[in-house]
């Protein structure tokens, strides 16, 4: 979880509050937004696909219907998982059919077997990920298999731009005598467009939060 600094300017997208993403702006043309867990707030969703008219794929099992509808927002509903049913997908179909996709995900902790699941190959199809971590670092009999094996993965193939504590987080845990939120936001790169420049050296949490 180390943060690095990009050239890249960074904007926030969707609302003030919960449902609102930093991101940097890179200037790629992306194949495709794939959003997963929108609930009943698509504020990002609708930003992204005014700002870079470019066809998004919404994603959420718990709700009938999205709060809006937009010509550019395809509403899928299913949850995000490792598997294939009838009620969940892995995206991997819809990751093999583009390139240089832009994903943003909060699903609650269903994250990490998602994670998991994918190669190398497919993690390079991501070109940034904004992304929820829920409880990292706990083990608990039916929660899905936090780890920090994840962030080692995440860390081959991309680079950690932001980083911000979720103000309605559990509290803290301490992993190898750091405390880190319980719950947090995180903005990846992939590394051959995240132009580094160092590292991060603004305040966590920072003005865009």
């Amino acid at each position: 979880l180390t943060v690095y600094s990009t050239a890249h300017r960074k904007i926030r997208l969707g609302c003030k509050g919960d449902g609102g993403y930093v991101i940097a702006d890179t200037g790629e043309k992306y194949g495709c937004l794939l959003s997963c867990g929108v609930g009943d707030n698509i504020t990002f969703e609708l930003d992204f696909v005014e700002r870079y008219k470019i066809q998004a794929y919404a994603f959420d099992g718990t709700v009938e219907k999205l709060p809006q509808e937009h010509r550019l927002i395809m509403f899928i509903r299913k949850n995000i998982s490792e598997r294939e049913t009838e009620a969940t997908t892995n995206l991997h179909d819809l990751i093999a059919k583009h390139d240089n996709i832009f994903m943003k995900m909060d699903i609650e902790g269903y994250e990490y077997p998602w994670l998991a699941s994918l190669t190398s190959e497919q993690l390079n199809k991501i070109s940034q990920l904004v992304i929820e971590f829920h409880l990292p670092f706990t083990q608990e009999p039916g929660w899905p298999a936090g780890n920090t094996a994840v962030f080692t993965k995440l860390n081959a193939t991309h680079m950690l731009v932001h980083f911000h504590p979720n103000n309605n987080c559990q509290g803290v845990k301490t992993h190898e005598q750091i405390m880190i939120p319980d719950v947090f936001e995180c903005t990846y790169l992939r590394k051959d467009i995240a132009k580094i420049t160092g590292l991060n050296r603004e305040k966590i949490p920072g003005v865009l939060d």
